[in-house]
């Protein structure tokens, strides 16, 4: 137990720093505001695979339980999911018989509400590219208050989240986190006594208002395609709220999306001073069929790849050379990284 907990702080804090490294610009808003000392369920889009759950559980003041997809447990890395605390949610495509084994996970969550601790739920269900909020499943409003039937003198606070990226599948691009208002379980408790059904929806309407005001493009519009567009490298100095109420007007000051081609070709050939990590990541890449893992594997991959190719480089060039060497080797292998993604988020890639 001690070597878990061990594990996931060293990896919180790894993932925290790593992160700033990744996406080379992190806003996060109202963190401030998140309720201290109550058991909280943060309700949170879904929309870069397994990476919304690492960029959440690395930037949230507490320790997170996140809620995973039960598919992905069947594998060898089970003690490291563990151990950075993700309880599996079975769902229908699972098969109808495994969904019994979500009232145990249920029981475990209300367990850990009553200890006042904190839980994380993709409440759209499913993970997809698009910038606007999906329609909600009942699962973070039932978590709420059927934990309310067993625990009723918990004040269970749940904390509406956006994730905002700025591109969905390459490192570079600025990164908005937006804890929103958190909205009281309680308040809808009486209405869930009384109809199950209405309180539960009631709460879900609250939670699904909550989570738009943490979105750059809240709703699905006619005009979607032409605000996504105005999410780009150009508009990153403006603030998450800002340029949210810019999209929202088609404010004529925000710039469009044009791809300078140049600039991707000179940061493909920099890569040469990290061929191999940039290799393995391409050849991991190569099969996978879904976009949306894009993202969330050159994130994992790159968290193991690159300090092992630096401290391959250190340990190679100082036995062929000296320290001195190798050190310098290193670190401008690292700065040309470093450059690389400054020159790929210049260059503005279509999303």
């Amino acid at each position: 137990m001690h070597l878990k907990l061990a594990f996931y702080y060293f990896m919180k804090y790894y993932m925290r720093t790593f992160i700033q490294l990744f996406f080379g610009r992190v806003e996060v808003v109202g963190k401030k505001s998140i309720p201290v000392g109550k058991p909280i369920i943060f309700s949170c889009n879904h929309q870069n695979a397994f990476m919304d759950a690492l960029v959440i559980g690395a930037i949230a003041p507490t320790r997170i339980t996140s809620m995973t997809r039960a598919d992905v447990f069947n594998t060898p890395l089970r003690w490291f999911m563990d151990a950075l605390q993700m309880l599996p949610i079975y769902r229908m495509r699972d098969g109808i018989d495994q969904l019994i084994k979500n009232e145990v996970i249920f029981k475990k969550i209300q367990s850990l509400l009553e200890l006042d601790k904190a839980i994380l739920v993709f409440s759209e269900g499913n993970h997809g590219n698009n910038y606007f909020l999906r329609p909600l499943t009942k699962g973070s409003s039932r978590m709420a208050l059927e934990a309310l039937d067993k625990i009723p003198d918990k004040d269970i606070q749940i904390v509406p989240v956006g994730i905002n990226y700025f591109h969905h599948q390459r490192p570079g691009n600025k990164l908005c986190v937006v804890f929103g208002e958190a909205i009281a379980a309680q308040d809808h408790y009486p209405a869930y006594q009384t109809h199950k059904v209405v309180g539960a929806n009631q709460l879900k309407s609250a939670i699904s208002d909550g989570m738009k005001k943490c979105l750059l493009i809240p709703e699905e519009t006619e005009d979607y395609m032409a605000k996504r567009d105005f999410i780009n490298a150009s508009n990153e100095r403006l603030g998450f709220k800002a340029l949210q109420t810019a999209i929202s007007h088609h404010d004529e000051k925000l710039a469009t999306k044009k791809t300078r081609y140049f600039l991707l070709y000179i940061g493909k050939v920099i890569g040469i001073f990290n061929f191999l990590p940039l290799l393995v990541l391409q050849v991991i890449l190569k099969p996978i069929r879904d976009i949306v893992f894009y993202g969330s594997l050159k994130y994992a991959a790159g968290l193991i790849a690159f300090p092992i190719w630096y401290i391959a480089l250190f340990f190679g060039f100082s036995a062929a050379m000296d320290s001195e060497t190798a050190a310098l080797v290193t670190f401008g292998s690292f700065a040309m990284l470093f450059l690389r993604l400054k020159i790929l988020r210049w260059a503005n890639p279509q999303h």
